[in-house]
């Protein structure tokens, strides 16, 4: 099998173990994050942004960001959420740029991953040793504080 996403950069061939079905298509996991990452960017722009946007200058600021300078699709996505819900000014598809690189939003995005990182404990099982103490006593005078 062949992964359809137009800009897979991945060198490994697609199995059963490392592809992902949507529709019809298979792409690798990471191409197929890549795929449905661009298609809710895409949606929430058209949808709260501006229904006047041509498509293609969209797309093709989307695509250079995620296939270009490999930002990755959630960051993109949080960072247009938060602009849009804090009333950032987003005049056209080409201040998407802008709006990653501002610092309110990076600490934001921070803030977000560490709220809802997964926390994965590691057990690693160890062998099982008898463990033995020695208890030496000395006989002290006075307070014992500095030995005397």
């Amino acid at each position: 099998m062949v992964c359809r996403y137009k800009y897979c950069k991945e060198k490994e061939e697609l199995t059963s173990e490392n592809c992902e079905k949507i529709g019809t298509f298979h792409y690798h996991k990471k191409c197929a994050k890549k795929h449905t990452g661009k298609k809710a960017i895409r949606e929430l722009y058209y949808n709260k942004v501006s229904d006047t946007v041509v498509m293609a200058v969209l797309n093709k600021v989307i695509q250079n960001m995620i296939d270009d300078r490999e930002i990755s699709p959630e960051y993109l996505y949080f960072s247009l959420r938060y602009a849009i819900n804090h009333n950032f000014t987003i005049k056209s598809p080409h201040s998407l740029p802008y709006i990653i690189d501002n610092y309110e939003i990076k600490n934001a995005y921070k803030k977000f991953q560490t709220k809802n990182a997964k926390k994965e404990v590691i057990i690693v099982p160890t062998e099982e040793k008898e463990i033995t103490f020695n208890i030496e006593t000395t006989q002290t005078t006075g307070w014992g504080f500095f030995g005397g």
